[in-house]
């Protein structure tokens, strides 16, 4: 495990997989966020990524959410969970990536559209 990064799985809904991250996802944590991705959508259910407790996200950590988006483009099948404030949700704000992604502020929400 890299220092600082902590990617954990969930099933909260039957057939729904959460990566929970949290830490800091710089280059080498983008990579591993990719890696879990695509491994989560081989399971062939939908894909629930929370960034409520990612405190940090370089380019290669959009990439790897945008890289997800852009081949699960259904809502149904992938969403991002973000908190309505702080530095990541600046970032997906600044950089535009939450007009590529499904992001909601509210777990709940979330989860309903991906397991709907």
């Amino acid at each position: 495990m890299l220092p600082g990064l902590s990617i954990e799985l969930d099933e909260p809904l039957a057939g729904v997989t959460e990566l929970r991250v949290r830490g800091d996802v710089d280059l080498d944590g983008g990579k591993r966020l990719g890696r879990e991705l695509e491994a989560a959508f081989a399971g062939g259910g939908p894909v629930l990524v929370n960034l409520c407790e990612c405190s940090f996200m370089d380019s290669s950590g959009l990439s790897a959410l945008i890289r997800a988006g852009r081949r699960n483009p259904d809502p149904r099948r992938f969403a991002v969970l973000c908190l309505r404030e702080g530095d990541v949700r600046k970032v997906l704000a600044l950089t535009r990536a939450d007009t590529l992604l499904d992001v909601y502020e509210d777990r709940d929400a979330a989860l309903a559209t991906v397991s709907g």
